[in-house]
């Protein structure tokens, strides 16, 4: 009974997590597929792995990635928001940027060929938003009613333009 119990928890699970959607309404998979599409090639593999984030405001997404030496990797950007590009970086354990698309006009795709394995983070956010870390210090300010919260012009602006969608990275390596 427990092990049907268990099974049954990450099918529904599993379940939930791909009917996720954006802000079109849209699965990550219907956002995706036609992306991979769009720049697919026949020698480039997927590494089956899920870069994705639903960003609000002005969140970054962060994930780990292991890039083996001697390999052409293919990273291609996908967003339900046509007029916000995904911007995006890689980093070394050290924090050294070794690739950022924004210094090619946010472009959605691009090879790299790494000459030794290394385990880099990845990170990305939507252009033109100010990224704000993720931490776990509470702000006095958002437990107040909104009634009580002193909001300056400058403040409700910046909060106004902050956008939120659906974004995704997905890395493929040559064969």
């Amino acid at each position: 009974m427990k092990r049907i119990f268990i099974i049954l928890s990450l099918v529904g699970f599993t379940a939930t997590a791909s009917m996720a959607q954006c802000n079109d309404g849209r699965s990550y998979k219907d956002l995706e597929v036609p992306c991979y599409k769009e720049f697919a090639s026949p020698e480039y593999i997927s590494d089956g792995q899920q870069y994705r984030e639903f960003l609000t405001g002005g969140l970054q997404a962060e994930y780990t990635v292991t890039f083996y030496g001697g390999t052409t990797y293919r990273i291609v950007t996908c967003s339900d928001l046509a007029d916000a590009p995904i911007v995006y970086s890689i980093t070394d354990p050290k924090g050294n940027i070794l690739f950022n698309n924004e210094q090619f006009e946010n472009a959605r795709v691009w090879d790299l060929e790494f000459k030794s394995t290394i385990t880099c983070q990845l990170k990305f956010h939507f252009a033109g938003q100010e990224v704000e870390e993720r931490g776990n210090i509470v702000d006095p300010n958002d437990t107040l009613p909104d009634s009580l919260k002193k909001e300056t012009p400058e403040e409700k602006a910046a909060e106004e333009a902050k956008i939120s969608g659906c974004a995704s990275i997905i890395i493929s390596f040559k064969q």
